[in-house]
């Protein structure tokens, strides 16, 4: 069995535009204060850059400073605000990149599962609007549909990661070796097959969760978005979401290079089209109901112990 679900999407905007025009997206006057710095895994302050007050450098340019030199230059940390309602959704700023993301979304809470993406990203902005960005409801429009019309005006599509999930774990287990040889990047139990490291087009990678059970993650960025139309707007539901994008997974799921495990799984992938919230959706109408699916409640439940634990 395949399952299709997915974990995160993210938006971007400018703080000043580079169309030109110069207009600003306008933050609070204490939005520092109301901002973490970033720190990395290791513990370690994210500084993206460093600024003379003329110029700025990257921070491999700086350590090749000298001493003196690099006296005069001042770092420029990566900073984050966590809305407090939304679990797993941030605002992150970085130079001039603002970047707005919600992660987990099928896996953090039924309720998020079902609920549109859209949506969530909004309510994420509007929270954030009285902390980091100027507030103001001019023609006295409702707050939230100011902060919709400053959403949509400003922010654009940025990453969505649509996943597939193995259920079957001895093909995972096939498919994984299988595509070994030809993975750009390899980890004990990674394999990047696409676009490791990179921002731009789709980056596709294979991973082991728990439970046996394997990942393939297609991180779809804006040349797809451009080619399908799709704007924050239609990212709704996450069934909307994946219809939207089931045709470009095909098209990466066709590329894959192995063996038999690897077509069989390009059949079944082709073949079913289980989306993770319609399952769930099957299952708690089925509980109402008193009637079961035979074998899908034992895979949700072990599903869902392996991404709790991921």
């Amino acid at each position: 069995m395949i399952i299709q679900a997915d974990d995160k999407i993210e938006l971007i905007t400018e703080k000043t535009r580079t169309d030109g025009t110069g207009g600003k997206i306008g933050l609070s006057e204490n939005w520092r204060d109301e901002t973490d710095i970033v720190h990395d895994e290791n513990g370690k302050e994210v500084i993206y850059s460093y600024w003379n007050g003329e110029k700025f450098i990257s921070p491999d340019a700086y350590k090749a400073l000298s001493y003196e030199d690099s006296l005069s230059y001042k770092p420029c940390k990566e900073r984050i605000f966590r809305p407090y309602t939304i679990p797993h959704s941030s605002i992150r700023f970085r130079g001039n990149s603002i970047y707005l993301h919600i992660g987990k979304m099928s896996f953090q809470s039924e309720e998020m599962l079902f609920s549109s993406r859209y949506r969530k990203l909004l309510e994420t902005f509007h929270e954030a609007r009285t902390n980091v960005f100027e507030y103001s409801t001019k023609g006295g429009n409702r707050p939230i549909e100011a902060s919709r019309r400053k959403l949509l005006n400003w922010f654009r599509l940025y990453e969505y990661e649509y996943d597939i999930l193995i259920m079957d774990k001895e093909l995972g287990r096939k498919v994984f070796e299988e595509m070994r040889p030809s993975a750009r990047k390899i980890y004990e139990t990674t394999l990047y097959l696409k676009g490791a490291g990179e921002k731009q087009g789709k980056t596709v990678k294979m991973y082991l969760l728990q439970e046996g059970i394997f990942k393939i993650e297609i991180t779809f960025r804006k040349d797809t978005f451009k080619k399908l139309g799709l704007d924050i707007r239609k990212m709704t539901h996450q069934e909307n979401c994946i219809e939207y994008l089931r045709h470009e997974a095909i098209g990466e799921i066709m590329k894959l290079k192995g063996g038999p495990a690897v077509k069989q799984l390009q059949f079944n992938f082709v073949a079913e089209n289980n989306i993770l919230a319609r399952i769930i959706k099957l299952e708690n109408d089925s509980q109402r109901t008193e009637q079961r699916f035979a074998g899908i409640e034992n895979e949700l439940k072990e599903l869902r112990r392996a991404l709790v634990k991921q």
